[in-house]
């Protein structure tokens, strides 16, 4: 009896906390009642040793957040990236694996018509993914914490080294042409940079270049990695922005050059609006390239069907 005393207190000292980030994360709060009742039979499973840990909070954090992110790629993933692009698409598994087969049939299309540019702003499940640059040392978890983290690993066609994926990132993949009038990588590259320093400007964060190193820097550390692949003019891959990001999964792989990383949370001390960040993302993108570019949003409103 003294056990289920003593767990009742812990979920009482913890409930409203894990409640609230299931409710920030899905929007809906009987779904965040279901989540917060798996993350505390979870708990139960591990009470010896959660019921003194000094870390018990972050634990539950992390469960909830992962616990969220399969009931958003379960029921709700296929409407929010697939919906509308085609029959094909209608079975696809979702996730970061799904978002490659998205872009890879979106460049087919650019490539063929060069008439449309795309621009997708995801939010993927935690994910590690290696550029061409990457050593073999990039990431320092093992295959066992990997499984614990809930992490996945790509091998990818981009340049860079390794970087982070996650809840709380926005991921930007513009899939757009850049023949015959923008045919220059690296001016390419510092527009995707102009992009989100003005959003960040928007948001009253102060955001630089540094010479020699790519993304989007400020005295904090990289808010924003970047890293692309062109084929035949046409990009694919593009920006990673932390937001509301657990920077904690940084610590399991040596990102890029090795700098210090951020969020705009951290910068700011307080969460934004994701599809506030969106917008002005979007936005400054029109702006920045001069491009009638269709979005995630646009695809879906106009019931746009992709065959390649």
């Amino acid at each position: 009896m003294a056990d289920v005393e003593r767990f009742e207190a812990f979920v009482r000292t913890y409930q409203d906390m894990v409640f609230a980030t299931a409710v920030r994360l899905l929007g809906n709060p009987a779904e965040a009642e279901d989540v917060a009742q798996s993350v505390f039979l979870k708990a139960f499973e591990q009470f010896d040793s959660l019921s003194s840990s000094p870390t018990a909070a972050g634990w539950l954090k992390t469960v909830a957040r992962n616990t969220c992110l399969n009931h958003l790629s379960r029921y709700r993933s296929r409407w929010r990236f697939f919906s509308e692009l085609g029959p094909s698409d209608a079975d696809a598994e979702p996730g970061y694996e799904a978002s490659l087969d998205l872009q890879r049939e979106l460049e087919a299309n650019v490539i063929e018509r060069r008439d449309t540019d795309y621009l997708l702003l995801l939010e993927h499940p935690h994910t590690f993914t290696l550029g061409r640059r990457s050593k073999n040392d990039g990431v320092l978890a093992t295959a066992d914490l990997l499984r614990t983290l809930g992490v996945e690993v790509f091998e990818i066609n981009r340049g860079g080294k390794v970087t982070y994926h996650g809840i709380g990132q926005i991921v930007g993949y513009p899939i757009i042409s850049l023949s015959p009038d923008r045919e220059d990588v690296h001016k390419y590259v510092r527009d995707l940079e102009e992009v989100l320093i003005r959003t960040m400007a928007d948001f009253g964060i102060d955001a630089f270049r540094i010479e020699g190193l790519t993304g989007v820097h400020t005295t904090q550390g990289k808010v924003a990695a970047i890293g692309v692949h062109i084929k035949r003019w046409v990009t694919t891959h593009g920006f990673a922005l932390n937001v509301n990001t657990d920077l904690s999964y940084y610590n399991w792989i040596i990102a890029c050059e090795g700098e210090p990383v951020t969020s705009m949370e951290r910068l700011l001390g307080r969460e934004f609006e994701m599809a506030a960040v969106e917008d002005r993302i979007e936005a400054n993108f029109r702006d920045v390239f001069d491009s009638p570019l269709i979005t995630k949003k646009e695809m879906i409103d106009s019931k746009i069907t992709v065959t390649v």
